[in-house]
């Protein structure tokens, strides 16, 4: 917007600069005022109030100048132009030489916007008049893009600049400080700044809010396609992005609500790479509060959809993110020490990263060294955007959030600490204290939003375990440990032609206690076991079928731990109750299963793994697949083991 209004300014001037640049001579008032009705006849909405010629100062001032044409309005209250004296000439053909222009009280008015200008300068300006013509005549087919692409100048600066903005019930103020454009050729500016600026936003459900920026510059603007995005509409859908400024910076920015609460600040935003295209849809056409809840849903969708579709950014950074909230509950505050994105292209984000993450109040801290993430598909956000803009009622009620998430093809995250107050009975006010060391998830080779491939991975999940502990956790400070530090990993690939899920590994391993590895193969396995419909994947996953599982267990301390405690409650030695479990499993488990071979071997194997724990291995195949119908409908343990080959073996 900021550019755009610019544009349309420094069309005005450099046009009006062009005309009147060398209109005088001994009859200099008259002949200034022919020369601007030769040029007003092509272009037929321009009209001036009063025009003076100076030639012993070599200027041209022009007052209550105004533009009407094509849904943009233009209003000068003064305009100065100055040329070399000698310059002065009667004819048209000259007023297309004026090397400088200023113009004060600017009013630029668009179906989005009005855009107030206390004074701008042009610096360096030069038109044809055959230029000139095509810039003014009202008749032509030539858009503001078109029309600003004409525009050259050395350099324009603007001290303030006003932006207001209505969409619907939302109400935009931006004013802008110390604007400079320099380098300016056929409507792209080699750099653009401003040495600040500051906004308020008007919204009777959100509330008030207000904000500043810093130093802000861009490399490489162009202006025309600027125009073209906020004034007009894509001519050819298959139009690529192209540039829009090479790269940008914002030194310093904040915001605050006072109905929300909050107060965000950020020290430093960057970006490069900005490209873009105009929208499907004209943003004069936006939302209106006239229109029903569901036209405005509809409306926003699209609006959305289009947005997303139509920019691109190779890579954006915000470094020293500073977030309060201070609502009626305790104050919440957030900070990230640098923030970044890299490589979004509409659909798609090739990256984004945070380092240093920090979140407090009074009752909970939660700190994050590292996050990142990789390849994130906008794909399901597209097709949630595509269901709420639906004109089927049915279609627009299905799209949900759950749906719309991106799939991510990779996510990290280093060094997690947690600490909070514990509400739980009997431990309020207690402090509750985990972390994390890394956690990562990769998937790939995605099918319709399932994952094909996923390998996820937790490594040192720590808590510190104490007497205080209730459940398994004080059972664990009751065997002599002091602290959980437990380590997990699963990776999987889904076959969709064979409908098979392989578990290649499903582990946890806990310090001081030892590990369970299980892998396994299901059939009958579709992608609607994922689905966000709860009833959906409760169907799938009762058709799925076990077809093998394979379980090691390796014992490193946590046997032992739990013998010992075990023994402790009943009064016994640790031997003697080990002894006790060894003649359970040799004497219970083959009758529990009908006392066949495999039976024996499985109770063999499981009282060696008992008398000394250091791996138990367990084999369970099911030729024609096992299904929880199958669970349900036998009857006696014995049964099942004839559908299942089992294989059983100890400390090997």
């Amino acid at each position: 917007m900021l550019w755009k209004a610019v544009c349309l300014a420094g069309v005005c001037l450099s046009a009006f600069a062009a005309f009147l640049g060398g209109a005088t001579d001994f009859i200099a008032d008259r002949a200034a005022r022919q020369a601007f009705d030769a040029i007003a006849a092509h272009a037929q909405a321009l009209k001036a109030d009063r025009i003076v010629a100076d030639p012993s100062r070599g200027e041209i001032r022009v007052a209550g100048l105004s533009w009407d044409e094509a849904g943009v309005s233009v209003h000068i209250g003064a305009l100065r132009l100055a040329a070399e004296p000698v310059a002065f000439s009667v004819s048209a053909a000259a007023l297309a030489q004026a090397a400088a222009a200023s113009a004060e009280d600017v009013t630029v008015k668009t179906a989005l916007a009005t855009v107030k200008i206390s004074r701008i300068d042009l610096a360096g300006t030069f038109l044809s008049a055959v230029e000139l013509a095509q810039i003014l005549d009202a008749k032509s087919a030539m858009t503001i893009g078109d029309r600003i692409a004409k525009i050259s100048a050395a350099a324009i600066t603007i001290p303030e600049l006003i932006t207001e903005t209505k969409l619907g019930s939302l109400a935009q103020k931006v004013v802008y400080r110390n604007i400079s454009l320099t380098g300016v050729v056929k409507g792209k500016a080699a750099a653009a700044s401003a040495e600040g600026a500051s906004f308020s936003v008007s919204d009777p459900e959100a509330g008030d809010t207000e904000g500043a920026y810093g130093h802000l510059t861009a490399k490489a603007v162009d202006l025309v396609l600027a125009a073209r995005i906020m004034s007009g509409t894509q001519d050819d859908p298959a139009e690529p992005k192209t540039a829009l400024y090479d790269s940008f910076s914002v030194e310093g920015f904040h915001l605050s609500n006072a109905t929300a609460h909050f107060d965000l600040g950020v020290k430093a935003m960057s970006g490069r790479g900005v490209k873009g295209r105009p929208l499907r849809m004209a943003l004069a056409g936006a939302p209106e509060d006239d229109q029903t809840s569901r036209e405005r849903k509809k409306r926003i969708a699209l609006l959305y959809a289009d947005v997303l579709e139509s920019i691109a950014i190779d890579g954006m950074d915000a470094s020293d993110v500073r977030l309060v909230v201070h609502g009626a509950q305790e104050p919440v505050s957030l900070s990230i020490d640098h923030v970044s994105m890299t490589q979004f292209s509409g659909m798609e984000i090739g990256g984004f990263a945070l380092q240093n993450f920090a979140l407090a109040s009074e009752s909970a801290k939660i700190g994050i060294e590292g996050f990142s993430l990789r390849k994130l598909d906008l794909g399901r956000l597209r097709e949630a955007l595509a269901k709420a803009s639906a004109s089927d009622e049915d279609a627009a009620r299905s799209a949900n959030v759950g749906a719309a998430m991106p799939a991510v093809e990779e996510m990290v995250l280093t060094k997690l600490d947690v600490d909070f107050v514990e509400t739980k009975t009997g431990r309020e006010g207690a402090r509750g204290v985990f972390s994390a060391g890394r956690l990562e998830i990769r998937e790939s080779s995605q099918k319709d939003g399932a994952p094909i491939q996923m390998d996820a991975k937790l490594e040192h999940f720590t808590r510190a375990l104490d007497q205080d502990d209730g459940g398994a956790f004080k059972d664990l400070s009751d065997m002599g440990y002091s602290q959980l530090d437990l380590s997990s990993r699963i990776a999987m690939t889904w076959d969709e032609a064979k409908q098979e899920l392989a578990i290649g590994t499903m582990s946890l391993e806990g310090a001081d206690m030892g590990a369970i590895q299980i892998s396994g193969l299901f059939s009958n396995i579709t992608k609607d076991i994922l689905s966000p419909n709860r009833e959906v994947a409760t169907v799938a996953a009762l058709g799925a079928l076990l077809k093998k599982i394979d379980v090691r267990i390796e014992n490193t301390g946590f046997f032992e731990r739990a013998i010992a405690a075990q023994a402790e409650r009943q009064n016994k030695s640790a031997g003697a109750l080990r002894q006790t479990y060894a003649r359970a499993a040799i004497a219970f488990l083959p009758a529990l299963l009908d006392n066949g071979p495999e039976a024996k071997a499985i109770g063999s194997a499981v009282a060696k793994f008992v008398v000394q724990p250091r791996s138990l291995h367990l084999v369970v195949v099911a030729p024609d697949g096992l299904g929880l119908s199958d669970l349900t409908s036998i009857q006696a343990p014995g049964a099942l083991l004839k559908k299942l080959d089992i294989k059983a073996a100890a400390n090997e």
